[in-house]
């Protein structure tokens, strides 16, 4: 998490704080300096865009993180969002559970899995008990442990200057062995009813204080949570070995989905199932190329482990570290075939923030295009809930910002696959229907029609202020069921009945499953 800060951390320790962190006192916060004219310039050097700073930006943003004690000699374990790979001396401390602010380096980022390793030589505490992933059963309820802060007001300055007091909060979650997106990254799922960006990196244990694992935020509601075996004796492992940063894998060969390809396009390459990416590009000079991949070859496997989607192969190969020997099973000319290739390196880009992950229903692979309308039907569910719920609290506004957020960012990359793929995806799309009266809406699926207690009907998504639709008293979230004299409109019918008829046209709308009719005026 990231807070503007113009002053240093306040010494006061929250109560709370204390007592959660006697506890655990393995856990510990992190605490990031950035200076934001450098992280602006990196984003620009990285991106190639131009980026704009109001003039009243602050010099300096914090970012807080929850940091794990792996070992005696005061390594810490943790995730930071804003860390540049260039910079080797960083303005990092952490923050014991005794209170203690203690300076903090960095050996290095394992880019594979986003987890930075620090250095803390003073720090000296006791380390945690570990459960390992063999013990935790399918649907485990663990606790998650994370660092928070308590902005406080400058005394001088209360628009401009905070105080940040870190504090280490504790929420509750689930654990499910059966995910099939998260076993390509080694990783199990954590399931929390309102899990949020700032989460990233928790600390997930059970009930008992053993220490599960470190979770990678991977959308609302939902974590990759990597296992404390991993973490301690792989990932830091590496790190601490080289004493500085370990780049992700790279292969440089491109392709897609077998289960995207038509049944005679399969026919002819001979598979009898949708398993595995067929490969489209090689790049020149790449570990694929010199490892003898090519073009048309059929990606069934890396060393024992199947390959079933495009996801997959990219999740696998992104958590692996530059350097490492894999064996590609591949079919070619329907006869199989197995591939040395060392893998290259990735540049690192920063932690990454998978919003998708890779779902599959009945055994059969969903197309991106299916997997992001199901992921936006998901967390439009689950706005919806939180938008209807009595009452308001600084916890549910900053769920229902972190939900448009990545509901417009999941809508983003639905048009950025539109573009690419064409009208073939056309059979799933959902469009979105402007309405002259001042509304956007779209046709509801079957999961959220369900979920508004109707059969059919028009979601608004929208409303334009000052419009007619809005001065008649239309909201988002209001479902059209149909007018007076006519049920199961579609969104299209019910735009050509607002370009035909003129003055008051009464709309039939379901809102919060509550029926009424609102008098929308057409001029």
């Amino acid at each position: 998490m990231t807070v503007l800060a113009c002053a240093p951390l306040a010494n006061a320790q929250n109560r709370n704080q204390a007592a959660a962190e006697e506890q655990a006192p393995w856990v510990v916060s992190v605490v990031h300096t950035v200076d934001l004219h450098k992280f602006i310039n990196q984003i620009s050097k990285q991106q190639e865009v131009r980026v704009g700073v109001p003039g009243s930006a602050p010099q300096k943003i914090v970012n807080v993180a929850t940091g794990l004690v792996v070992d005696e000699s005061g390594h810490v374990v943790t995730r930071l969002a804003y860390l540049d790979p260039e910079d080797k001396n960083p303005e990092i401390s952490i923050r014991t559970s005794a209170g203690a602010t203690l300076p903090a380096r960095i050996v290095g980022v394992d880019c594979a899995t986003g987890f930075a390793i620090l250095a803390v030589a003073s720090l000296k505490v006791s380390l945690p008990a570990m459960a390992t992933t063999a013990s935790i059963a399918n649907g485990t309820p663990v606790k998650i442990i994370s660092a928070d802060f308590v902005p406080k007001p400058g005394a001088q300055d209360k628009v401009s200057q905070r105080y940040v007091s870190p504090e280490i909060k504790v929420t509750q979650g689930r654990v499910s062995t059966e995910s099939i997106y998260a076993p390509a990254r080694g990783a199990l799922t954590l399931y929390a009813s309102r899990l949020l960006s700032r989460n990233d990196g928790s600390i997930v244990t059970t009930f008992e204080n053993k220490v599960i694992g470190l979770a990678q935020y991977a959308g609302y509601g939902r974590a990759y949570l990597f296992p404390i075996e991993l973490i301690r004796d792989t990932v830091a492992k590496r790190v601490i070995e080289k004493k500085d940063s370990v780049p992700a894998g790279w292969l440089g060969a491109k392709g897609h989905s077998i289960a995207l390809l038509s049944d005679t396009e399969r026919g002819a390459l001979g598979l009898n199932n949708k398993s595995g990416v067929i490969v489209r590009q090689v790049l020149p000079n790449s570990p694929a190329a010199t490892g003898g991949l090519l073009p048309n070859d059929v990606i069934l496997g890396i060393d024992n482990i199947d390959i079933i989607s495009e996801v997959d192969l990219g999740a696998l190969l992104s958590s692996m570290p530059s350097g490492r020997n894999i064996q590609l099973r591949v079919l070619r000319n329907s006869e199989p075939v197995k591939l040395g290739v060392v893998l290259g390196a990735k540049a690192y880009t920063g932690p990454n923030l998978d919003l998708l992950g890779s779902q599959r229903q009945w055994g059969v692979e969903l197309s991106k295009r299916d997997e992001m309308e199901n992921r936006l039907n998901e967390l439009a569910i689950q706005y919806w809930e939180l938008r209807d719920r009595a009452g308001s609290s600084k916890e549910r506004n900053e769920a229902m910002r972190e939900l448009e957020i990545e509901m417009l960012q999941v809508q983003d990359r639905i048009r950025m696959l539109d573009i690419q793929t064409g009208p073939q995806v056309a059979s799933v799309d959902v469009p979105r229907i402007t309405f002259s009266i001042g509304f956007v809406a779209r046709q509801l699926t079957q999961q959220l029609a369900g979920h508004f207690g109707v059969k059919n009907g028009i979601l608004v998504d929208s409303v334009k202020k000052e419009s007619p639709a809005d001065r008649a008293g239309i909201k988002a979230g209001d479902v059209i069921v149909g007018t007076q004299d006519q049920a199961s409109l579609t969104a299209s019918q019910l735009k050509e009945i607002f370009a035909v008829r003129r003055g008051i046209i009464p709309l039939k709308i379901v809102r919060s499953k509550q029926a009424l009719v609102i008098q929308i005026n057409n001029p």
